[in-house]
Order: C-alpha cells, then structure tokens, then sequence
C-alpha cells in the first residue's frame, strides 16, 4: 500500500478519477468487474486503485485512460496540486 502522505493523497485523487471515469466512460454502466477485466488487471487491483489505497504503475493508467475513453491527465487531474 501507500508509503507516504503524499502517495497516500495521490492514491485517493487516482481513485476518484477513476471512479469517475467509470461512471462517465461509457453509455451503460461498468461495473468494477468488467471494467477490471477489460482493462487486464484482477478485480482486487483495480478495487485498490479505485478505493485510493494504491498508486497504480503509469501502463496500468495508460490501459485505464484508454478503456474509459479518458486520458493520463483526465485520470491525474488534481495530482499537480500536492
């Protein structure tokens, strides 16, 4: 999990825009399974990414970005604050 204050903040501003990206992404809703799957990661570790507990590797956001529609920066939006 999180190592510091500031990667714990960050972890939870990924989760949130992750959690808004799955949300808004599509036209019907994704669950947190599929979306998991989708993206080729285990329902766990996605669960972790979107909850805020971890901060997932750049090629998991870049596969996350790409499935929601979104970008990196979408997804880091609040990041450059801390």
């Amino acid at each position: 999990m999180c190592k510091s204050k500031n990667e714990e903040k960050i972890a939870r501003i990924i989760g949130n825009n992750v959690l808004k990206a799955r949300k808004t992404g599509h036209l019907i809703p994704i669950t947190q399974v599929k979306a998991a799957k989708e993206i080729g990661i285990s329902r766990t570790a996605y669960l972790n990414i979107e909850k805020g507990l971890v901060v997932p590797k750049v090629t998991v956001l870049l596969d996350i970005a790409k499935y929601f529609n979104s970008t990196i920066n979408d997804l880091l939006k609040g990041v450059e604050e801390i």
